[in-house]
């Protein structure tokens, strides 16, 4: 992202990231936004569909020299919830069916943050994913609690949609809770962004 498109973000809390994880163009745009505010006191939390470690291989970050904490919330299907820890990555894995559950898992991550200074980045990838194992309305709730909690805490954070998996319909319902999008142009590399502000 150019810096145009950084000083247009600078007032979003929540940055809805549309383009699908396949294409290099929408990778370096997540990157971008998951590093913007990297400072030394900055904490990372993802939720992903991926494992911690191939959710690490496509951050330019690195954990051995980010010295914040990261939190890695593994959305996964086996029945069993569990936390494993390592010096420089917390996982966690929680059922996606379980939208309450997430929920508690990033409330209970974004009430730890308060207790800090450092600066809280989330990237959630996907939404287009979560929305195999919820309905629309549901989800909506989901995210606007969420968007409004890392709001509360002065976070950043950037939401992934794939927008070829969804119809207008239910891209405009998704758009409402978030304060910017962002839109990878695939064929000429550049990023599209606006804002509600």
């Amino acid at each position: 992202m150019q810096t145009k498109q950084r000083e247009q973000l600078a007032e979003a809390s929540n940055v809805l990231l549309l383009g699908s994880m396949l294409d290099d163009s929408t990778k370096r745009t997540h990157n971008a936004l998951l590093s913007q505010e990297l400072t030394e006191r900055t904490d990372v939390l993802a939720l992903t569909f991926q494992s911690p470690g191939q959710w690490l291989r496509t951050w330019t970050g690195t954990p051995e020299t980010h010295d914040g904490r990261i939190t890695v919330i593994t959305l996964d299907e086996s029945p069993y919830q569990s936390t494993q820890r390592t010096d420089d990555v917390t996982s966690i894995t929680v059922n996606p069916a379980d939208l309450t559950g997430i929920g508690m898992k990033v409330s209970d991550y974004l009430s730890s943050q308060v207790k800090t200074d450092a600066e809280t980045v989330v990237c959630f990838d996907s939404i287009t994913g979560l929305l195999q194992y919820t309905n629309q309305k549901s989800l909506f709730r989901f995210l606007r609690v969420i968007t409004r909690r890392i709001e509360h805490v002065d976070g950043i954070a950037h939401f992934h949609l794939d927008p070829d998996a969804h119809d207008r319909k239910t891209i405009s319902t998704i758009k409402t809770p978030f304060d910017a999008i962002v839109q990878p142009d695939t064929a000429g590399g550049g990023v599209t962004v606006s804002t509600r502000y």
